[in-house]
């Protein structure tokens, strides 16, 4: 089930807002598209409140077919995809780098981006990487990841990253101070020293 979410937290215009899941203890940058796909996609590989037998949305986590993304070639750059912005529908579309996004690094492990299935009719709604299990199950009847056409497990140390997204999704970054080598020290008058109070 599709979690209502306030009207600002709808709008990708919006600076941040919270997590409909997680509470107001998560602030979730809607300017930075990488890490919110980051975020949903540890809600849908680790949220026990998930039906995992759902395709989820990457970018708000309803399941199909309440939200539909659809792919095109970007101009001018051999094989290079893009979502559809003005076709696509979801409450929290924002834009992101698509070739960076499907590809999880140390840094950001989330490869969670809308895919084109090969077994749907050609126009059909992208399916996110992240629900191509349930997609091949569910929508063409296939149990066995041996007759996927398409590879989707992931690799152990995006598992091992998205975990760790997970598990620290509580946690607040904290800037550490650091102290100025050139910072000049507070001088102080012969008159306001303390001892001249104690005379």
């Amino acid at each position: 089930m599709c979690n209502e979410k306030p009207s600002d937290y709808m709008n990708p215009n919006s600076q941040s807002c919270d997590c409909s899941r997680c509470g107001p203890s998560i602030i979730l940058n809607w300017k930075n598209g990488q890490r919110i796909l980051e975020h949903m996609g540890a809600h849908i590989l680790h949220d026990s409140r998930l039906d995992g037998s759902e395709e989820c949305c990457g970018l708000c986590l309803c399941p199909a077919p309440m939200c539909q993304l659809y792919l095109q070639k970007a101009r001018g750059i051999a094989g290079s995809v893009l979502v559809d912005h003005k076709k696509s529908s979801c409450v929290n579309m924002i834009h992101f780098n698509y070739a960076t996004a499907s590809i999880s690094s140390e840094a950001s492990p989330c490869s969670n981006v809308p895919v084109t299935c090969p077994l749907c009719p050609d126009g059909s709604p992208a399916v996110w990487t992240y629900s191509l299990h349930a997609h091949f199950r569910g929508r063409h009847r296939l149990q066995s990841p041996a007759h996927f056409p398409i590879k989707v497990g992931l690799s152990q140390s995006e598992k091992n990253g998205m975990r760790q997204v997970w598990n620290l999704r509580f946690k607040v970054k904290r800037h550490r101070k650091t102290k100025s080598k050139n910072k000049p020290s507070l001088a102080i008058s012969e008159a306001h020293h303390a001892w001249l109070y104690l005379q």
